[in-house]
């Protein structure tokens, strides 16, 4: 972990390129959830599924929902 602080020279800088990442992050995260959410509208619970299976591990049929 870098430490900056704020009377450093550089400290303007290195708050923003923190920042900056902290945004690339958020747009990457909102992209990919996105995806997620237009798969699940176009596929319906396959889609559900699917990420059940990806995210937690669990083989589960739609069938079985409910």
């Amino acid at each position: 972990m870098n430490v900056i602080f704020s009377k450093d020279k550089t400290y303007p800088q290195a708050l923003a390129e923190v920042c900056n990442r902290a945004a690339h992050q958020h747009a990457k995260l909102e992209n990919r959830v996105k995806r997620i959410l237009k798969n699940v509208e176009r596929d319906g619970d396959a889609a559900v599924a699917r990420y059940v299976k990806k995210f937690d591990g669990l083989a589960l049929s739609p069938k079985k929902f409910r």
